[in-house]
């Protein structure tokens, strides 16, 4: 990332070039958080640190904790980009705008399940012959319905503050739960129009309330995070605000708020126990400007993010979970077999390497190929 700008830039500049700084970063988180990496997780034993433990409890900080910032992040940026430079709400506009979100989510979304859904298929069908390929259970509790919208489910554990269990869905991609959302609050736009538009903060902090305490923790499948941080951008562009300059404004004291939280957030494993998911809504909060924050210095400087990276984010973060991370898992216990934490420790950073390398690959080979079966598979 180098090349520094001709010109100074505009507000309106930095704003967009600091969203299109921020993409493949965060798609990295997401790569992160579903690579845990090799031994089985385990908690640290703080009384008696060490070489392992120091392991465990860097594997929560990166795929546990900071990294989960990410999918907010995805949806802020939606809900503002969605309302952005809006003259008018009228059916038309919806309809519009409607049309479009076939083109750049509904048809990626059903093609990339599609696609984990032959994989998963074909692992079935490979197990007859080769024992512990694919999922034998699948094809018992895969449906007509729900490979498409709650196949996977996790968060049993996970307890809101009324004591329900917060359980989260996805399709047979599990991932792309976020694109799943972000459709049906798509779908819903004209409500959050006219809710961010007449409630203004008043009716965020109703939201952002029931975003940190999980009540309701969906409305339908659709989770509530997804509601608060798309209503959340939505906000800025409703009522003309420089996200951007809103991000800078708060950065200080809420990355501040953040840095205390952080080993709390860590010590209590994410959002994987009671405390901790009591506490990742208000350090998810913070630490949010201080990633907008960190880009629009990042662009300020100069830097810009090479096309291929920043191009490939969408490509990466719906590939990365179908075959390509068990592939990768397995390559890595190759290059790196040794069983000794640092050997752990190596391993953990080397597989999110490999598989975005490996994205980055297919991406440029179907981009040199087939650009049009990429640009309809992402939307573009």
């Amino acid at each position: 990332m180098s090349t520094t700008f001709s010109t100074p830039l505009t507000a309106a500049d930095l704003q967009s070039k600091t969203i299109e700084m921020l993409r493949f970063p965060l798609t990295v988180f997401v790569v992160f958080i579903h690579s845990l990496g090799t031994p089985p997780f385990a908690l640290p034993n703080y009384a008696d640190f060490g070489a392992m433990d120091f392991f465990n409890m860097v594997r929560i900080a990166c795929s546990n904790v900071l990294t989960h910032t990410a999918v907010p992040c995805f949806f802020l940026i939606s809900g503002f980009l969605y309302f952005l430079n809006l003259k008018k709400w009228d059916l038309q506009t919806y309809r519009h705008k409607t049309v479009r979100r076939i083109h750049t989510l509904l048809i990626p979304y059903v093609a990339w399940n599609l696609l984990s859904l032959a994989v998963r298929l074909g692992g079935c069908w490979m197990g007859n012959w080769f024992p512990g390929m694919g999922d034998p259970t699948f094809l018992s509790q895969c449906t007509a319905v729900n490979w498409l919208w709650d196949y996977e489910q996790w968060g049993f554990q996970s307890v809101n503050w009324v004591g329900e269990a917060v359980v989260r869905s996805g399709p047979t991609n599990a991932p792309l739960w976020f694109l799943r959302d972000l459709i049906c609050i798509s779908l819903a736009s004209p409500l959050v129009y006219y809710y961010v538009r007449y409630t203004r903060h008043w009716g965020l902090l109703l939201l952002g309330l029931c975003y940190v305490s999980q009540v309701p923790h969906s409305l339908g499948a659709i989770s509530i995070t997804g509601v608060f941080f798309f209503a959340l951008g939505a906000y800025f562009s409703i009522h003309g605000a420089n996200l951007i300059e809103s991000m800078h404004r708060w950065s200080k004291l809420l990355g501040m708020i953040a840095l205390a939280l952080l080993p709390f957030a860590v010590y209590y494993n994410g959002g994987n126990t009671r405390v901790g998911f009591i506490l990742m809504p208000f350090f998810i909060i913070a630490a949010i400007p201080v990633l907008f924050r960190w880009a629009a210095d990042c662009v300020s400087r100069g830097w810009k993010m090479p096309r291929l990276l920043s191009g490939s984010s969408f490509f990466i973060y719906a590939l990365h979970s179908v075959l390509v991370l068990r592939l990768c898992i397995k390559v890595s216990e190759t290059i790196v077999p040794w069983d000794a934490a640092w050997a752990h420790l190596l391993r953990y950073f080397l597989l999110p390497a490999l598989i975005i390398g490996c994205c980055l690959l297919c991406y440029a080979l179907l981009q040199k190929i087939c650009p049009r079966l990429l640009r309809f598979i992402t939307g573009r």
